[in-house]
């Protein structure tokens, strides 16, 4: 887990070099979803959350998004980790909520 923090801030410090934004996120755990439990006490999201606002990133808070969905069983494939199209299109609307296109 460390080196991949180690890789987002350098990811992080690269795109601030060259004046781009750089925004991430992580997928919200997919079996409190489906007992529509998540994400209060998804403890990998709340870890990379607090990392994230420590760290100065721009994270598209997928857990918050998924947790307020009443029907959140139905944002995963029951057969594996992938999202359905409802689950694709809350993290498009949550991505395109928080990049703001400018132009140059």
């Amino acid at each position: 887990k460390e080196k991949t923090y180690e890789a987002i801030l350098l990811l992080r410090d690269l795109a601030n070099k060259a004046n781009a934004r750089f925004f991430i996120y992580i997928i919200p755990n997919k079996q409190l979803a489906m007992q529509n439990q998540c994400c209060e006490s998804d403890s990998l999201a709340i870890e990379f959350r607090k990392f994230s606002e420590s760290n100065n990133l721009n994270l598209i808070d997928l857990a918050e998004v998924f947790g307020k969905y009443p029907e959140q069983s139905k944002l995963f494939f029951e057969k594996d980790g992938h999202f359905t199209p409802l689950g694709h299109s809350l993290t498009a609307k949550a991505i395109s909520k928080k990049i703001i296109f400018r132009e140059l």
